[in-house]
């Protein structure tokens, strides 16, 4: 899938030694290697993840089966690798009210299948 990457993030100390690997939770996909960041001191991470999903995209003429890039962030605690909280874009923002529709950038995708999601957001 062209501009996601799959993977974890990685805590190194000043020796460049490995402290804690954090991954995302749940049955989501692993987590996108593009955005990490620290929060509250480090005890806690927030992490980016693109999961594509089925959706019904007949509303915007795809009458097969539709695909959409569900853009999720989930913050995860550092010390136990618990799951603190997690945001789901398609809990929020219906798809048909972006700027940008299936085939319409290099990146927004056609929505036809899980390797060309539409990535709506």
């Amino acid at each position: 899938m062209l501009g996601y990457a799959r993977g974890h993030a990685v805590i190194v100390n000043d020796e460049y030694k490995t402290v804690k690997t954090i991954q995302s939770k749940g049955n989501v996909a692993a987590a996108d290697q593009h955005e990490f960041q620290l929060l509250n001191d480090g005890e806690t991470a927030l992490l980016s993840i693109y999961s594509q999903e089925p959706y019904d995209l007949s509303k915007i003429g795809i009458e097969t089966q539709g695909w959409v890039m569900n853009s999720i962030f989930q913050e995860i605690d550092v010390s136990t690798g618990n799951l603190l909280f997690e945001w789901r874009s398609l809990d929020h923002v219906l798809p048909w009210t972006t700027y940008v529709y299936p085939k319409t950038s290099d990146v927004a995708g056609d929505g036809l299948g899980a390797q060309s999601p539409w990535d709506y957001l």
